[in-house]
């Protein structure tokens, strides 16, 4: 089941942009090259975008001692905080709105939709972790599939803004992290370990 959840993640992203108004105006159509380029872009994403590199850290190391310490729900929403703020000189750049010539305006747009994404997202790896017994490899492959629709499907919809790639994303991601929540009373797969 775990394994039909992380092949699936990939589309949450997209669908949160279908629904979004006027995201379809310059939709540019999908060819059966993108299928190779989307196989390719996992490949570079898992070993070189983040997630081989934050993966054991978050999961690994701080998600374990933070749920043992505060329980599955705070224990996310701590690391979720962290994971923002780890994210934060993004924000400094284009690629999230910021950058030369742009004000603090970006910026309080953007985070805060940044980091309801962000909770929405370590929820959902947090529920992974849990139960694939704290598969780390998991988390990666997860994280993973969160970030290669960003490179190959976002930009098949020109009319796509920073900040409503963030909100598709927070649209796509949320409800998936809310049904877990409800379906597990905020413990998310975890059982405490001596």
């Amino acid at each position: 089941m775990v394994s039909d959840y992380v092949a699936g993640y990939s589309g949450f992203a997209p669908g949160g942009i279908l629904i979004q108004p006027g995201s379809l105006a310059g939709f540019k159509g999908i060819t059966p090259l993108i299928l190779v380029n989307y196989a390719v872009t996992y490949l570079v994403v898992f070993f070189g975008g983040g997630p081989l590199g934050e993966e054991p850290g978050w999961r690994g190391f701080a998600l374990p001692r933070l749920q043992k310490q505060y329980g599955p729900l705070a224990g996310t929403l701590i690391l979720s905080a962290l994971w923002t703020c780890w994210h934060l000189p993004d924000f400094l750049t284009s690629a999230q709105g910021g950058g030369p010539g742009t004000g603090i305006s970006a910026f309080l747009v953007n985070f805060p939709i940044f980091l309801a994404l962000v909770t929405a997202i370590a929820v959902i790896l947090t529920w992974i972790f849990n139960n694939t017994r704290g598969s780390v490899f998991l988390s990666i492959l997860a994280h993973a599939s969160v970030n290669t629709p960003q490179v190959v499907l976002v930009p098949l919809f020109s009319a796509v803004t920073t900040t409503s790639l963030n909100l598709a994303a927070l649209i796509g991601f949320s409800l998936p992290a809310v049904v877990l929540l409800l379906v597990t009373h905020g413990k998310l797969g975890y059982t405490l370990k001596d």
